[in-house]
């Protein structure tokens, strides 16, 4: 597995150092080099959701990325170019949120992170496009989805080498913030937050179910089911219960469709007909239960019967046995935040519901619920018409109901990406205080619209 990884890497680094040494003699950039560090910087912001990483490094990305996108611009002469309906929707809704946080007369660093992810962002779609335009878009997702594998498959090995070490008692320094250990993330989160951690392995899983479908080499299909194992079972070992509700709709999907495809094609052709293809898919996911199996009931060996009584390892299982009263759980952890921005929305006026009051709330239930000096409703479409109004939250759900509509007409294209939005909403609906917290969720919901290739924007 490390080989390949840096077999990878080696390559990709190789073709980008190559294309900048025919930069500096005045040749044309190669625009693999664009392809890997758009998929880099984008994989980078999926590592984020997993572990502290300096931003500086990103920053580096993006110096690269500029350089080569400069250098494809000038030395061949091409026009920048933006895909018409994801910049009107995004600009609409970036320019009410700058108003909003211009209005506010307080700073927040929520607001100030929402506008980095937002302007970075931004900044690629132009990229995005000139891929498209050169019909090398898919290059750009499966080198996407690769180095999301190759990346977050070590860190899931050593998320759960911690989970190991914590149910036995011992902690880690690299994650102990000030030599105090109220903050020290719980199972195998190498964050406070389990529920990004846990999203984090899922856009890893689903990268490698993206990359498997893609490989044709069966060696690397083998491998590639076996990086997903460890990542498979670091979001189950994180504590987050969204993650065990995507695991069980995954399995149902998964083994349903086909399952009802086939029926309904030999009730159609009144006869039965093996289809080898579909008996591969439930080949592929029968071997990686079995081998998810074997490695959880190894790693419950390991950790042995003192770990798993553990209040750590009990913390845990608790956090899953709240799904039974799922309805009272979600009303104890989000329902006092969302009951906080209802109150606000109540009291407002008829101006304040048509344009928005800002970021005003953020501070306010932050004092209310008293745990951090800046929270918010944990509902993005709640908190979009808390500072932009009515207009803004109502472009919000058009801006994600067509975004949903292109994956699902372009289903058999990018249906790997589909599901990944379909989970990313899943997973952050009730987290994100805008559509702009997460990069991952922007990048997804600009990637349709550049791939229907509805006209575009020319400079």
């Amino acid at each position: 597995m490390s080989i390949t990884f840096f077999n990878f890497l080696l390559c990709n680094v190789f073709d980008l150092s190559k294309n900048i040494v025919q930069c500096s003699k005045g040749r044309l950039i190669d625009l693999k080099s664009i392809i890997f560090l758009s998929a880099t910087i984008c994989s980078f912001y999926v590592l984020r959701l997993a572990v502290a990483i300096e931003v500086v490094v990103g920053l580096y990305l993006w110096m690269a990325l500029f350089f080569c996108y400069a250098n494809y611009i000038i030395k061949d002469r091409n026009k920048i170019a933006f895909s018409v309906e994801v910049t009107i929707f995004y600009i609409l809704i970036y320019s009410i949120y700058l108003i909003a946080a211009y209005s506010t007369d307080e700073s927040y660093s929520i607001v100030k992170m929402d506008i980095s992810n937002a302007t970075k962002i931004l900044l690629l779609i132009p990229v995005l496009t000139s891929l498209r335009r050169r019909d090398l878009l898919d290059d750009f997702k499966l080198s996407f989805a690769k180095t999301n594998v190759l990346i977050l498959t070590p860190i899931a090995i050593y998320s759960l080498y911690k989970f190991y070490m914590l149910v036995n008692g011992v902690f880690l320094t690299i994650l102990i913030y000030e030599d105090e250990l109220v903050g020290y993330p719980k199972g195998t989160a190498l964050l406070s937050d389990q529920n990004m951690s846990a999203y984090a392995m899922i856009i890893g899983m689903v990268s490698g179910a993206y990359w498997y479908t893609n490989e044709e080499n069966a060696t690397k299909r083998n491998l590639i089911l076996l990086m997903m194992v460890p990542m498979l079972l670091s979001g189950l070992f994180s504590g987050s219960r969204r993650m065990i509700i995507v695991v069980m709709i995954t399995i149902v999907v998964a083994l349903s469709l086909p399952a009802y495809a086939q029926f309904r094609k030999i009730i159609k052709l009144k006869r039965f007909h093996l289809n080898i293809g579909l008996l591969k898919k439930y080949i592929s996911i029968i071997s990686l239960s079995f081998i998810s199996v074997c490695i959880c009931i190894n790693f419950l060996v390991q950790i042995g019967i003192e770990g798993i009584s553990s209040h750590h390892f009990r913390n845990i299982l608790s956090r899953y046995e709240s799904l039974i009263t799922f309805y009272e759980t979600l009303q104890q952890s989000r329902g006092t935040h969302f009951q906080l921005g209802m109150n606000l929305l109540n009291s407002f006026t008829t101006s304040q519901l048509v344009i928005g009051d800002g970021f005003r709330y953020i501070s306010i239930i932050g004092a209310q619920i008293g745990e951090y000096s800046e929270d918010y409703p944990h509902n993005m479409l709640l908190s979009g018409i808390l500072h932009g109004g009515i207009f803004n939250c109502f472009i919000i759900i058009l801006f994600l109901y067509r975004a949903l509509l292109l994956y699902y007409q372009n289903r058999k294209k990018c249906y790997f990406f589909f599901i990944l939005y379909l989970y990313s909403l899943l997973m952050l609906l009730i987290s994100s205080n805008s559509i702009f917290s997460v990069s991952v969720l922007l990048l997804l919901l600009v990637l349709p619209y550049v791939e229907s290739n509805r006209g575009s924007i020319v400079l």
